[in-house]
């Protein structure tokens, strides 16, 4: 009948050129690893399909090319992600499905429960959620930073497909952890506690695909800090030159300079010293007389160490708000914010906090 194209899959070798191109060119192994995204090419290669059956100018050209760039092109054009998100969002969420079972697995491992979770998460995605986040991604951002945007424009080809695809994973993650806060304050499950959150660091291998959804939650949760640190433009050295000695993370050079800029040396040693085996009463004892004579005022101890709690509680707040519920407390919030300091330090997290885009007014 006219109209209708007819598909020998088996025999057309187009079909090869297709799964090749998007395993090979598309969606790499590198970026997207068999262990999270098993089923990809079968699930791509259906869409495309789906999309050349429902036109007949693409099914005629799919049927009759035998020229391999050609057949690529015909896929890129249907399957590269911008078009994908945009035409094919349900597409995306199955794309995303293996993915997102490892991550509701992980925070959420009572097996009578995770997989009902699972597939209410799935159902809210498909059925709305999915195209919320197609409305707000934004594919034209570029990095501020001069050098990463230089480096964006070197790649640009792949850019799209690339970098793009990592924000948008991000993204998606976001939402999808939304929506299983959500589920389980419906189904008054208990939510993470702070015994459940410190494990995360325990198993993060950052240089493991495997380890990728893992590593997605600790490193959503520093952008969530870093971003209510922001707020704080205006003390942040000070505020952080704080939290950092409260939360008993080792003081460097740039932190007491960035604070203290006149600093002198022995007030640079002292506050150097490893505070952990002292009590915070002590150690507010010992460095407040450097607040005072670097800022020039005439503070009480307890006076510095309780705007310090109020800081604490007050970021706290601003967390948890986030989430919508009481992930962290002052225990846990500790061990976040060590933990936070040790990757910054070691290179993994990359503060925001620019003291001479930002200086302490």
């Amino acid at each position: 009948m006219k109209g209708i194209i007819r598909f020998d899959f088996k025999a057309n070798k187009n079909r090869n050129i297709v799964l090749q191109f998007i395993r090979l060119q598309l969606y790499p192994e590198k970026a997207f690893p068999k262990n999270l995204f098993p089923d990809l090419p079968s699930v791509l290669f259906n869409c495309f399909i789906d999309v050349i059956r429902s036109r007949e100018d693409l099914g005629n050209l799919y049927r009759q090319t035998m020229e391999k760039d050609q057949v690529e092109k015909l896929a890129h054009d249907i399957l590269v992600f911008k078009n994908l998100l945009e035409n094919h969002p349900q597409t995306v969420v199955l794309i995303y499905r293996t993915y997102i079972k490892k991550f509701i697995k992980y925070r959420h491992s009572l097996t009578d429960e995770w997989e009902d979770i699972f597939q209410e998460v799935m159902t809210r995605l498909i059925s709305g959620k999915i195209y919320r986040i197609r409305e707000k991604f934004d594919f034209s951002y570029h990095y501020q930073d001069p050098e990463k945007k230089q480096m964006a424009s070197s790649i640009d080809k792949d850019f799209d497909n690339g970098k793009k695809i990592s924000f948008f994973t991000s993204y998606l993650m976001v939402t999808v952890r939304n929506i299983y806060m959500d589920i389980i304050r419906e189904r008054k499950v208990r939510p993470l506690t702070s015994g459940e959150f410190q494990p995360v660091d325990d198993t993060i291998d950052i240089y493991e695909d495997k380890q990728m959804w893992s590593r997605l939650v600790i490193n959503e949760e520093f952008q969530r800090l870093q971003t209510v640190l922001a707020l704080y433009y205006k003390s942040r050295p000070r505020l952080e030159l704080c939290l950092k000695l409260k939360c008993r993370v080792p003081l460097t050079e740039h932190d007491i300079h960035r604070c203290f800029p006149r600093c002198d040396r022995d007030e640079f040693n002292t506050l150097e010293q490893d505070f952990k085996s002292v009590r915070d009463k002590k150690l507010f004892d010992i460095v407040t007389p450097i607040f005072n004579r670097n800022e020039k005022t005439e503070n009480k101890s307890d006076t510095l160490r309780k705007w310090v709690s109020t800081k604490v509680d007050e970021i706290t707040a601003h967390l948890n708000q986030t989430h919508g519920c009481q992930v962290y407390n002052n225990k846990n919030f500790v061990d976040f914010v060590s933990l936070y300091y040790q990757r910054n330090s070691a290179g993994q997290v990359k503060s925001t906090g620019n003291p001479r885009q930002s200086p302490r007014r």
